[in-house]
């Protein structure tokens, strides 16, 4: 892994003890190496389809 990636790890890992016990990830989207979004997914299944539908956490 490269430094950037570590850092936003280490800012879960910062983080852990104030994230929701309903969070089952942290989903974070980059484009050629840098972040252009970042979620919070409290379901524990999460597809990805391509399409171009915003993201609630649930779906």
């Amino acid at each position: 892994m490269n430094v950037g990636h570590n850092e936003h790890i280490q800012e879960v890992l910062d983080k852990w003890t104030q994230i929701d016990d309903e969070i089952w990830a942290k989903v974070i989207v980059f484009e050629r190496n840098r972040r252009v979004a970042k979620a919070y997914a409290r379901a524990p299944v999460l597809t990805i389809n391509g399409s171009d539908d915003g993201f609630d956490g649930m779906r």
